[in-house]
């Protein structure tokens, strides 16, 4: 009996796996062109603002990784705005969630690009920037810098300074994914137009509290900033999660 629940358990992993594979396999086929495109052209934009930074000497330093920064800020939400815009085109919403597959099999390698694979991206993209940057300015002024580290001379506040921008950023990735999700037209329009509306409230919200004299008291300022650190990143998982739901619920009409 035990062995019979052991192979019933391998097989039913098994069958998990493959139709998760065939789902990231269907994906990369039917949207290869467009992944390529988006590739291809961020670094492009990448090697373009390069060049043209270091045409106007422009050397590698932390005021250009802060641009490019948001630039990734950017890229990185217009990409997850798009993780279903099958759902757009009634063809496109009827092929998905027609799809002989699991609700999981169909939202996680499209997570997978999103938030892992868009980090990947940008890594690259800036070694693209930085390294373009240096050529054109070698080229022009002969003259030859190294690459702006940012992770050089790390130390703990750094530390605490990453994971405060990695909880961020999944925060933000998971309000994108969200409107993606549930209104795939103008997705991220919408979805920049909810944030700015939350960040409005909760700017009242906190003029309002300073105006009857509620202050916040903070006695270990490195508790206080990795609480902040947890509670985004906890936020972040419940609205992804959030999003899932909403996805497994998705009808044709």
């Amino acid at each position: 009996m035990e062995a019979t629940y052991n192979d019933t358990v391998v097989k039913t992993t098994a069958a998990g796996n493959n139709r998760f594979l065939m789902m990231c396999g269907k994906i990369a086929s039917e949207q290869r062109k467009s992944l390529l495109v988006t590739a291809g052209g961020f670094l492009g934009l990448c090697a373009v603002l390069g060049l043209w930074s270091g045409f106007f000497g422009g050397a590698p330093a932390a005021g250009n990784f802060v641009f490019y920064l948001v630039l990734a800020w950017i890229a990185c939400s217009l990409v997850a705005s798009l993780m279903f815009s099958e759902l757009t085109r009634k063809e496109g919403r009827t092929a998905l969630l027609m799809t002989p597959a699991r609700a999981a099999d169909k939202f996680l390698p499209r997570l997978i690009l999103v938030l892992p694979g868009m980090i990947l991206l940008c890594a690259l993209g800036y070694f693209v920037y930085g390294y373009t940057d240096i050529l054109m300015m070698g080229i022009r002024f002969d003259i030859w810098t190294d690459l702006y580290n940012p992770f050089a001379n790390w130390t703990e506040s750094d530390t605490c300074t990453f994971c405060s921008m990695l909880a961020f950023f999944l925060l933000n990735e998971s309000f994108f994914i969200f409107g993606a999700v549930n209104w795939p037209k103008k997705s991220f329009l919408k979805t920049f137009c909810l944030i700015a509306a939350l960040q409005i409230a909760l700017s009242f919200l906190a003029w309002g509290m300073f105006k009857v004299g509620l202050e916040l008291e903070v006695y270990d300022p490195k508790a206080f900033l990795w609480s902040v650190v947890t509670i985004m990143t906890l936020i972040a998982t419940g609205i992804t999660i959030w999003a899932f739901i909403r996805f497994k619920r998705l009808t044709l009409v």
